[in-house]
């Protein structure tokens, strides 16, 4: 049975809603840190089409900047924070 729209809507309302903790709230989370992913990530990957995710944070090149930290951003952006002192690769290649 497939839901409409609004339906869709207010499921992810609930969810979004639900405590961190939850397999709800869980969901969410992952859901919004695929998504972002997908959305900023390098396009090499497969996502980021016509690299308008870049576009929409500042990024005008085919590139990010040097020094761009993509996986601590999308940590940030997902409300999931890195551990003090945790070390990334940069997230870009």
């Amino acid at each position: 049975m497939a839901l409409a729209d609004a339906e869709k809507d207010a499921l992810l309302a609930i969810f979004k809603d639900s405590a961190p903790t939850t397999g709800e709230g869980h969901f969410y989370e992952l859901l919004l840190a695929l998504t972002m992913e997908g959305f900023l990530g390098d396009p090499s990957y497969g996502g980021n089409k016509d690299l308008v995710g870049w576009a929409l944070v500042g990024f005008d090149v085919a590139r990010p900047p040097d020094g761009y930290d993509g996986v601590r951003h999308l940590h940030e952006l997902a409300r999931f924070p890195l551990a003090p002192g945790a070390k990334t690769d940069g997230g870009c290649h």
